[in-house]
Order: C-alpha cells, then structure tokens, then sequence
C-alpha cells in the first residue's frame, strides 16, 4: 500500500503573519483572568479577536496589492511621502514593517493652522516607529508658504500646490528606487472621475497603482500599495494599530472640485456599493492603451531652467517661480 506523500507549500510572509495576529487573539482570550467571566468576558474575547482578524485582513491585503502590481522590493531603497495624515501615516506604517530601508520624507506647504498640526504629528510618529524624517519646505525653497505663493500668481491653490510639491519632493528623491503615498481605492476612482470630466486624457495615463504615462530616468517611480483600500478601512486599521485620525483639513479643500466629486461618489455608492472599485477596474482596462498612445508621443526633455523632466521647455515648477518673482 503507497502512503501518500505531504505536500510542503512554502509559506508566504503574508501568510504567515496573518497566522500570527490569530495566535496573538487566541492568546488573548485564553489569558483572560478567571474573574472575568459571563457576557462582559465573551464580549471582550470577541472584541480582542475581531480586532486581531482585521488588523491581519488588512495587512494582506496591503501585502497582496504589492505583489499583484510588483511595486516593492526588499532590495529597494524607499522613500514615503508623509504628511502625518492617516493616509500616509498608514501607508508609511505598513512599508516600514514589512521593508527594511525605509525613509518618510515630508513638505511643509507653509499653510498656516494646518500643516503645523500635521507635520508634528509626523515627527512624532517616526520618533515612536524609529524611521528616519526627512523635511523640506515651500518657505525655504521658494522664499514664501502657499498663501503668498497664490497672492502673487493668482493660481488655483490646489493645483500650484501639487505642482510645487512634486516638484520639491522629486528634487530630493535621488537615490531612492521607489516613493510610496498614501492614495487610496477612494482617491484613485475621485481622480478616473475628475479626469473624465475634464476630458484630460493625458492626466489619466499618469494613474494607477504605479503612477506615470512615461518613464523618465529623472523621475523616481511612484507606487501606491494602499490603491485597493478604502477609505474606511484605512481608518478601521489606523485606530486598530495606534495612528491618530485628525480631525482637521486643508482649508483650501472646501473649494477644491475633488470635494464635489467625494460627494456624488458617495451617493453613488449607496446605489452600487462598488462604484469605486468598478470605477478603477474598468480604469485598468484601458490604461494599457491610454500608455500606449502618449508613450509613442513626444517624450520628456529636461527643463532649461532647473533641469528637471519636463515636456516643454519649462517645467510648471519654474513657471510658476517666475511669477513669483515678477
């Protein structure tokens, strides 16, 4: 009679932290002091143990985006962009405990009664987590914050202010193969939208969870392992582990279009629960062939005036720097 041989399936890290946080509930509940027994008892096992199994879920599912769109490495030197949000914070939390060379990098915007907050906070954090900080700023580099960056360019403040704030964090990204943010399942399906909208196809190339229509030896890449998170969820995970939620927002948000766009998402949730992921699937489909046309166009050249990727002459940076100074 043959005896059937056991197979030996590798384990993954995944797997085997997610068998981790069930030891961990399980040690838990039978640790429990004796006294503590009848209704109170159970609902504390039960709270210990769900509290355990959603920390794991999410871990995974972290760790499963990763792989799927081969977006890290152990190998890889990683910057995380932080700006002591509970998206990034998460973000920046999960690549630090499965990734060993990781660096946050954050850009103080210069706003007033908000990014002091946010940024103490992330000094904070990487106080606690022993990650390294890195801090650079628009009143340094610029000679001024946002708001009077916009008094004197009449611009959209949102829009000047992601363009300077890539510009910045870019600039300082030698070194590094890869840079993490915080973008959500949420943001991505805001921005398919707003891209929609604004009919700007060659804005929508630049999504997914590896952002960019071109690669550009001068650009680090920039991944998004929390793409397939939503926005609950990253909240669920950052009051399960410890991260502060902060209540305050940018003030300039309450006149961006994103915030408009947040809301009939929301309502359209409500009638087709996966709106969202439906939004950024059916994104992903296409995106191979949106790519394909703007990699077969001009490429990028370097900007004449501080050397950076640019497809013109000037980057939008350094328009924007000119107006500053006229």
């Amino acid at each position: 009679m043959r005896t059937a041989k056991k197979r030996n399936r590798k384990t993954s890290s995944s797997d085997r932290n997610f068998k981790r946080y069930f030891e961990t509930s399980e040690t838990v509940t039978r640790n429990l002091p004796a006294s503590a027994r009848g209704k109170r008892a159970v609902s504390e096992c039960a709270q210990e143990h769900a509290f355990a199994f959603s920390a794991a879920v999410l871990d995974k599912k972290f760790l499963s985006t990763v792989k799927k769109y081969a977006l890290l490495s152990k190998k890889d030197k990683i910057a995380v962009a932080c700006s002591g949000g509970k998206d990034s914070s998460v973000a920046l939390y999960l690549t630090a405990k499965y990734f060993p060379n990781v660096t946050a990098i954050a850009i103080d915007e210069g706003i007033p009664g908000y990014r002091e907050e946010t940024l103490e906070y992330a000094r904070k954090f990487c106080r606690e987590h022993k990650i390294k900080l890195e801090e650079y700023s628009f009143r340094k580099e610029f000679g001024m914050g946002l708001p009077e960056i916009i008094r004197r360019t009449g611009g959209n403040p949102c829009t000047t202010c992601g363009v300077l704030r890539r510009w910045l964090l870019n600039k300082n990204l030698s070194g590094y193969d890869k840079v993490v943010t915080g973008h959500s399942m949420d943001d991505e399906a805001e921005a398919v939208l707003m891209n929609l909208i604004k009919a700007n196809l060659e804005e929508q190339a630049k999504l997914g969870p590896v952002s960019g229509a071109r690669r550009h030896e001068g650009f680090t890449p920039r991944v998004k392992p929390l793409y397939l998170l939503r926005e609950e969820e990253i909240i669920r995970y950052a009051h399960l582990v410890g991260i502060r939620v902060l209540k305050k927002s940018c003030p300039y948000r309450k006149n961006a279009f994103r915030l408009s766009i947040q809301k009939e998402l929301a309502k359209l949730e409500k009638e087709i629960p996966d709106a969202k992921l439906q939004i950024i699937q059916n994104h992903l489909k296409a995106l191979p062939k949106i790519r394909a046309y703007f990699s077969s166009s001009a490429g990028y050249s370097k900007c004449e005036t501080c050397g950076q990727p640019s497809a013109n002459r000037k980057c939008r940076a350094c328009i924007i720097v000119e107006k500053i100074n006229n």
